[in-house]
């Protein structure tokens, strides 16, 4: 990886400029996702559990869909991202930016617990909001792609140093948080 790439800075002014350019375009189609900071690691969702990590072993090819958020999902919500959604929205650019992502088995990966996971679609409002993101390109790092939580604001899909992929805001450590939080597509052979 790149050290020499800067990360947006620059407040809540930069924060607006990034957003207007990260949603332009979310990947769409069957892609593995490799780390952006440990560039071995790819996205795998473990095969005895519904838990994923990012590993050195083989790639969990995943189907980026649009969205599964349904309008009227976000009443209730507990931390709804109103303000960045009415943005999104007035760009016109919602549609296009949120994605989930859709496995072979018919699961869909969504956060539980802050913890991202492997499960069947239950048909609620709580599930779309869980396995539904936006896909910013460029957010951090050009090049590269974060997932932002939709109905937690500020919380990026992200890995610690266990490589759990989970949703998190990067409060604690900002700089490693932006590049745990950025992963690179991948066509897969």
């Amino acid at each position: 990886y790149d050290t020499a790439m800067p990360w947006r800075e620059g407040g809540a002014k930069a924060d607006a400029k990034a957003d207007a350019k990260a949603s332009e375009a979310a990947p769409r189609g069957v892609h593995t996702l490799r780390s952006w900071n440990d560039p071995q690691r790819r996205w795998r969702v473990a095969e005895k559990s519904d838990s994923v990590k990012i590993d050195e072993g083989p790639a969990t090819p995943l189907k980026v869909v649009p969205g599964l958020y349904r309008p009227g999902d976000e009443s209730g919500a507990r931390d709804w991202n109103a303000a960045l959604f009415a943005a999104r929205r007035a760009r016109r650019r919602r549609p296009a930016s949120m994605v989930s992502f859709a496995l072979d088995d018919g699961t869909y990966l969504r956060h539980a617990g802050y913890n991202l996971r492997a499960h069947r679609p239950d048909g609620s409002k709580l599930f779309r909001l869980d396995a539904t993101f936006y896909a910013e390109r460029d957010r951090f790092f050009p090049g590269s792609v974060s997932f932002h939580s939709v109905n937690y604001n500020g919380f990026y899909i992200s890995h610690g140093l266990d490589y759990v992929l989970k949703i998190q805001d990067g409060s604690d450590e900002p700089d490693l948080h932006r590049e745990n939080a950025c992963f690179v597509p991948e066509t897969p052979a």
